[in-house]
């Protein structure tokens, strides 16, 4: 299986820990996004984050596409943690489906992150591959609100995959990684309008 066919993090994790799990990262190790105007008031990125706790929603089983949060409708740390939720979600059901639209609609275009994971979620349907386990978890450790010109929000964490098995249309196993356990993540998220925020970039964090 080339390196175009494997999920979006083994590529990332390929180039930086010799783990294959997913595709789409740059090979220089960064991919924060270009400063954007926001009419948004910014805060100091040290004000703590606010009190409000995340909506209780179901953990996701990967069976079925997920549901937006509701808690992306808020434009605070609270939707910004919602939509990296989401986002996490929403890739791993892209390269299980085999139907990246949803990571499509949630991705902006220039991310090199989003745009090498959904070429690969494209390129495994084209040849009739299916992707199973892989199953994926951010836990998130700390949410920076947007700083001067950047209206996007740095969420990090911790990212976390299980193995998983690529298989073409005759059943054969054709690819297969161990997966991999907290290994330090970013991902830059902006929030648009209620319900709707975009996914800027993500990266290993090596800040």
């Amino acid at each position: 299986m080339s390196v175009r066919t494997r999920t979006a993090i083994s590529r990332l994790v390929a180039l930086t820990l010799g783990v294959a799990l997913c595709a789409g990262c740059t090979a220089s190790g960064g991919e924060e996004p270009a400063p954007t105007e926001s009419s948004a008031a910014t805060t100091d990125p040290a004000t703590p984050e606010p009190s409000p706790s995340p909506t209780e929603a179901p953990p996701y089983d990967g069976t079925a596409a997920p549901q937006m949060p509701a808690d992306m409708a808020s434009d605070s740390h609270l939707g910004a943690r919602a939509a990296v939720a989401y986002f996490v979600d929403v890739r791993h059901w892209a390269f299980a489906s085999g139907d990246p639209s949803e990571l499509v609609a949630l991705c902006d275009p220039q991310s090199i992150f989003c745009s090498d994971s959904i070429e690969s979620v494209n390129e495994n349907a084209t040849l009739g591959r299916t992707v199973a386990g892989g199953a994926t978890s951010f836990e998130i450790s700390s949410v920076e609100a947007p700083q001067g010109e950047d209206a996007f929000f740095t969420v990090v964490g911790d990212l976390s995959e299980e193995p998983l098995t690529v298989t073409d249309p005759s059943g054969t196993a054709v690819e297969s990684t161990e997966g991999f356990d907290a290994i330090p993540f970013v991902i830059y998220v902006e929030y648009l309008e209620p319900g709707r925020w975009i996914v800027r970039g993500a990266d290993q964090d090596v800040r």
